[in-house]
């Protein structure tokens, strides 16, 4: 799956809150990566940041709790048959300094 505000649906631009980001630390040279856990209020659902959004987190613009407005984003299949969200393009609405909604964890 791919998703994106602009290219194919530009109305399509969920808010969803950070509940959880965690520095990931690769081996042998390669970038670290952020793993995340997302939440709509209702669900929830673990991603990644893609790349382009590491800037955002090292100045604080997302962090954990901040609600964010999401541009882009795909879905992908992983080996164990689970699916993970990789946020391509995302802007911080406001930082909300705690969880908000009661969100169960769910599966795409």
């Amino acid at each position: 799956y791919f998703m994106s505000g602009s290219a194919d649906n530009p109305s399509f631009c969920p808010t969803l809150q950070l509940l959880h980001l965690k520095k990931m630390e690769q081996t042998h040279g390669a970038e670290h990566s952020w793993k995340v856990v997302i939440s709509d209020g209702q669900y929830y659902i673990a991603g990644m940041l893609a790349i382009q959004l590491h800037p955002k987190v090292h100045s604080g613009e997302i962090a954990q709790f901040a609600i964010i407005a999401v541009h882009e984003f795909e879905v992908n299949t992983m080996s164990s048959g689970g699916k993970i969200i990789i946020f391509l393009g995302a802007d911080k609405v406001i930082n909300h300094g705690s969880r908000l909604g009661g969100a169960l964890w769910n599966c795409v």
